[in-house]
């Protein structure tokens, strides 16, 4: 697996300087594995590695595109050039690959998924909640421990018992199911793979002391993953629903307001704290964020992250739940031109047990 929270032989981790190494680095890294018997690759392909061509020539079995929303536009400029990105994967002549198997799983629910099927020339399976798509899901039931859901296929409906939370979990789990479909994998089979996957670092994972409040860490950290993921805790039936994040320096500024807008409206109470904030001015990326905010009122900036933790924890009533989001599973934290040591979880973990728990 090659991917954000890092690349994985044999069941160990590296940390992973970039989504998608570079093409020289790829290279080698696929080389060695298959010299020591590896066979399927996960790959992770952000889009600046598809703008970067970084994976051309890779000869894919399968690709998925799950979404476009706002992120990464210091880097593609608009939202059409990030579009246009992603779909490179999805045309031989941009992905370099000549061998012609290739196939597409596609969200066709997201306006830009259906512009990438249009403008595809390898066989796509549209996987999504709407008419539009082949693979669909169906009897949803959403719960704080996991998911239950039938895929369906055409008049096929084959059942999982997903031991991921959130709506979001469930287009995952289509992307999956659409993906090994379209590579000729059976509905049983895939259905048990996916029942085996019991939690993703730093996403929606849970920060458990026996505390009788929830406390999840997730990646979050753009406007819809914000949304989504704030939407899925709010489905758990919190009493209150509390929630600490930041926004990045030297990344897309147009999303900063956008977040505190996503924050105001779906929390009862927001901690703005600092993210990664690189060359930039923590308090500056602070104002940008409240600019964004409707309700003032229910946020308190602090721009230590541990101590915005600390205080969101501090505040957390039985029956709430608490989100911490924007870092999920990285392990440290980027100030200036320092990277040191910091995870949410630990943070979190250690914040409650100075309130007393586990007791």
């Amino acid at each position: 697996f090659v991917g954000t929270v890092g690349y994985e032989f044999e069941g160990k981790l590296e940390t992973a300087p970039h989504t998608t190494p570079e093409a020289p680095d790829l290279m080698r890294m696929l080389r060695a594995w298959r010299d020591r018997g590896a066979t399927p690759v996960a790959l992770e392909v952000s889009s600046h590695a598809l703008a970067l061509e970084r994976t051309y020539g890779v000869a894919f079995d399968v690709g998925v595109f799950t979404n476009l929303t706002q992120d990464h536009l210091d880097f593609h400029g608009t939202l059409e050039g990030y579009r246009e990105a992603k779909s490179r994967l999805f045309r031989s002549d941009t992905r370099g690959d000549r061998t012609k198997r290739f196939s597409g799983a596609v969200n066709v629910d997201d306006p830009a998924g259906l512009w990438i099927r249009t403008k595809a020339d390898c066989p796509i399976v549209g996987f999504g909640m709407g008419a539009a798509a082949e693979v669909r899901a169906g009897d949803v039931h959403l719960g704080p421990d996991g998911t239950r859901l039938r895929i369906l296929e055409g008049r096929e409906a084959t059942p999982v018992a997903l031991r991921l939370r959130g709506e979001f979990n469930v287009m995952n789990a289509l992307a999956a199911f659409a993906a090994c479909r379209a590579i000729g994998i059976e509905a049983a089979t895939i259905a048990a793979g996916i029942e085996r996957v019991f939690s993703v670092p730093g996403r929606l994972e849970p920060v458990d002391e026996g505390q009788p409040f929830q406390v999840f860490v997730d990646y979050a950290h753009t406007p819809d993953a914000l949304d989504r993921a704030l939407q899925a805790v709010r489905g758990f039936g919190p009493r209150r629903l509390l929630c600490v994040f930041g926004c990045g320096g030297d990344r897309d500024k147009g999303k900063r307001s956008l977040m505190g807008a996503v924050a105001s409206r779906r929390a009862d109470r927001v901690f703005l704290t600092s993210d990664n904030p690189r060359s930039e001015d923590p308090l500056a990326i602070l104002r940008e964020i409240e600019a964004g905010m409707a309700r003032a009122a229910n946020a308190r900036t602090i721009p230590d992250r541990a101590e915005a933790i600390e205080a969101a924890v501090a505040a957390c009533e039985p029956g709430d739940a608490l989100l911490i989001a924007g870092k999920g599973h990285e392990t440290y934290q980027i100030i200036g031109g320092s990277t040191v040591p910091f995870d949410d979880r630990a943070v979190a973990r250690a914040a409650l047990k100075r309130r007393g728990y586990p007791r």
